[in-house]
Order: structure tokens, then C-alpha cells, then sequence
């Protein structure tokens, strides 16, 4: 915006200020997921039984299919 003189608008200025605090928003977004995923993981191990274990997953299924309907 500095490049551009004085020659832009109100109008011109307000979008580009948006694009970047879009843009901004986008590269915090893409900064966390990498620190996510960077993390290390604790994993808790427990003793559970097949059953229950796929019971619980084919809730998750129908929850999903329900929900993208």
C-alpha cells in the first residue's frame, strides 16, 4: 500500500487490508497445524474390549454419514 502513493481510495485501502488480514489469518491457521502436528504425542494405553472398540467406531460412521445429509 505504500508503493501505491496516495493514489488509491477509502474504498481501494479497506480490501486490501482485508486480503491481508485474511492472508494473516490463513498463515497463523497453517503455523499451528505444523505445530500440532510437530507435537510429540502421549498416548494412553488401556485395555478395552473388540467389541466395544468397533461399536464405538461404527457410531462415529453413522455419526458422519448422518451428518454430511
Amino acid at each position: 500500500m505504500k508503493k501505491k502513493d496516495k493514489t488509491i481510495s477509502e474504498c481501494q485501502a479497506k480490501e486490501m487490508l482485508d486480503i491481508i488480514d485474511k492472508a494473516i489469518d490463513h498463515s497463523d491457521k497453517i503455523i499451528n497445524d505444523l505445530l500440532d502436528y510437530s507435537r510429540e504425542m502421549q498416548l494412553e494405553l488401556s485395555k478395552n474390549a473388540a467389541r466395544t472398540l468397533v461399536n464405538e467406531a461404527i457410531g462415529l460412521l453413522r455419526f458422519q454419514t448422518e451428518y454430511k445429509s
